[in-house]
């Protein structure tokens, strides 16, 4: 028998019971380590030095949070694809990230974990969901009639510490 699954050396059969052909590439080098660029995927994230930088790439203005717990400031700004923005906040220690995107009803915050709890808000008319545990939020993700928002904390945050922040981004 040979090491195809077919047995006797045939190769797998495709649909309407044609030979399958695998062709398998070794790992394209161009002999200095590098890949050759057209194997290579461009990286949707692009980094700006300031908000008003990254806006005009994405080609649109975005509402920011004004209420950030005290010592917060921004870190890093990036746009996702030109169709998000993305900002970092941080006090040294924690990191705040807040994504705002032209509104489409999804979930933009490449957060795929699963939390223990998870409730929704009315804030500023928007339905808000937070998600976390024990008590302490970790995330909240919403929508407005122009945008889709995430704000996530590394360090997870008292209910009323992410609504104030969610509070203070207005449009």
């Amino acid at each position: 028998k040979g090491k195809n699954s077919g047995g006797g050396g045939r190769l797998p059969l495709g649909p309407g019971g044609r030979g399958v052909h695998v062709l398998v590439l070794g790992d394209l080098d161009d002999g200095a380590g590098q890949k050759p660029a057209e194997s290579q995927l461009p990286n949707p994230i692009e980094e700006y030095e300031t908000l008003e930088d990254a806006q005009a790439a994405a080609g649109f203005e975005i509402p920011t949070p004004a209420g950030l717990p005290e010592g917060y400031a921004l870190e890093a700004v990036t746009t996702i694809a030109k169709n998000t923005i993305q900002l970092i906040y941080t006090d040294g220690q924690n990191d705040l990230t807040y994504r705002c995107g032209k509104a489409d009803g999804s979930d933009i915050s490449g957060d795929y974990n699963a939390y223990d709890e998870e409730e929704t808000a009315d804030v500023n008319g928007n339905a808000v969901l937070m998600k976390g545990a024990d008590g302490s939020r970790s995330l909240a993700v919403w929508q407005d009639d122009a945008f889709s928002y995430s704000l996530h904390a590394a360090s997870p945050l008292s209910k009323e510490q992410l609504v104030k922040i969610v509070e203070s981004v207005k449009n």
